[in-house]
């Protein structure tokens, strides 16, 4: 596991000054139940995109970098994303930890918590707060009951719009679709393999890893198409689709990261 070299006790603002600890807050938000993980990959994620920006002229046009790294079920994501956030941390010459690694659960805390969704969107400016809104209300408008649907495409916009961070799973790839910035990759793999890998992974049986495997495609191609009306599976949402059966993770990286630096030119 990553941690960030923040400390989680201080959030930045977007004109750089320090917020209290959440329990200095009245009211409902007096508690920020977020794991440390969460907290402190947002504290860090702001203090190095405030940092960052500040060394840019407002005259430039700069588009902040992001990956989204979606997978089919059964292929490991999280170990390939932390171990290219180091890479990536080494690539820009940064202090280790500013790249962050924000898998499904870490963007459903942050959607979930009150204050820390606040405080991620308090990063942004007002154009890039109304551009998210746009987005939201084009893509998922017409399904407004469901309210954590749209705290999480905010919360993965807003992310990306920080920037230098990878978001693993949850349609990264279709949410951030028209941003600038951002490589897309998807992870594949044989059936068998992946089957293979969730019975030592988990030590299942494989009838449950092979069943496990079927529900959860069709699950998630499901909320996918219904929701963000897109196929996972399509190629062309994608810039990279690498086959983690065939490339070891060194290899994986190794493919982003020469995205990366071809577009960092």
């Amino acid at each position: 596991m990553r941690y960030s070299a923040a400390g989680s006790d201080e959030l930045i603002t977007q004109g750089g000054g320090l917020l209290p600890p959440p329990e200095n807050v009245k009211g409902n938000a007096m508690k920020n139940s977020l794991p440390p993980r969460a907290e402190q990959n947002l504290a860090a994620q702001i203090r190095v995109a405030s940092g960052l920006k500040s060394q840019v002229k407002t005259t430039e046009q700069h588009s902040v970098p992001f990956v989204t790294l979606s997978r089919q079920y059964g292929c490991e994501a999280v170990p390939l994303a932390e171990s290219l956030a180091r890479q990536l941390d080494v690539a820009e010459s940064l202090e280790k930890g500013s790249w962050q690694v924000y898998g499904r659960k870490l963007i459903e805390d942050m959607a979930d918590q009150q204050y820390s969704y606040d405080q991620l969107m308090s990063a942004l400016d007002s154009k890039a707060r109304g551009a998210i809104e746009e987005f939201v209300s084009t893509l998922v408008g017409q399904i407004s009951d469901l309210k954590l649907l749209h705290r999480l495409v905010h919360t993965m916009r807003a992310t990306a719009t920080l920037g230098r961070c990878i978001i693993v799973g949850r349609g990264g790839a279709i949410v951030t679709r028209d941003m600038p910035g951002g490589i897309h990759v998807r992870l594949v793999a044989s059936e068998e393999f992946r089957i293979r890998g969730l019975v030592e992974r988990h030590g299942w049986g494989r009838d449950r890893a092979q069943l496990e495997l079927k529900e959860q495609e069709g699950y998630r191609a499901a909320f996918i198409q219904k929701y963000l009306h897109r196929d996972p599976n399509d190629p062309e949402l994608y810039d990279l689709v690498l086959n983690s059966e065939r490339l070891s993770r060194d290899e994986l990286t190794e493919q982003v990261l020469a995205v990366f630096r071809s577009r960092r030119k």
